[in-house]
């Protein structure tokens, strides 16, 4: 039986995520919020 995985998002994936879902609603974000958006400790 064949499985697939999946693996944590890399930064990348998560910054065009935060975008898009911003975008489909018709915000603009700029990209020091999207920054701060990705800040992680």
């Amino acid at each position: 039986m064949q499985a697939a995985f999946i693996e944590e998002p890399d930064d990348m994936l998560m910054e065009a995520l935060i975008i898009k879902l911003f975008n489909d609603r018709q915000i603009l974000i700029k990209p020091n919020i999207v920054n701060f958006l990705m800040q992680r400790d």
